[in-house]
């Protein structure tokens, strides 16, 4: 059988041949719109690669002094959020840290989004 069924704007199907001209057509503008995604999701995946070797070329060039001062202000403040206030992830990312949106999804790369959850959910099986 070489027929395809579509959906109708009123609810309907029709069974429409898979050689049809708007089959086709819809079929391969489908196919570009996958493979544009395909190439975006490579140009981020690039860029956040790039990112996190830039970001550990600067943590490794910190003296001692430094990357201790840039830990506690780090917890510190994760501290703050997660076990003080109990607060989301955007509200720790944004008021605690006072970051913007432009983090968000650098939050979720670095692992802070996974940590937060697992806190929010070990404190919701397990209460203290």
């Amino acid at each position: 059988m070489n027929n395809h069924i579509k959906h109708r704007p009123d609810g309907d199907f029709e069974v429409v041949p898979l050689n049809d001209p708007g089959f086709i057509q819809s079929q391969e503008e489908r196919e570009k719109a996958l493979d544009e995604l395909i190439k975006i999701s490579q140009e981020y995946d690039n860029t956040r690669i790039e990112y996190e070797r830039k970001n550990d070329e600067w943590w490794n060039n910190l003296s001692y002094e430094e990357r201790c001062d840039a830990f506690y202000a780090v917890m510190k403040r994760f501290s703050h959020g997660e076990l003080e206030k109990k607060g989301s992830y955007r509200y720790i990312l944004y008021d605690v840290f006072g970051f913007g949106p432009d983090m968000y999804v650098s939050g979720m790369d670095c692992g802070f989004m996974a940590l937060h959850n697992a806190i929010v959910n070990d404190n919701n099986d397990n209460p203290i």
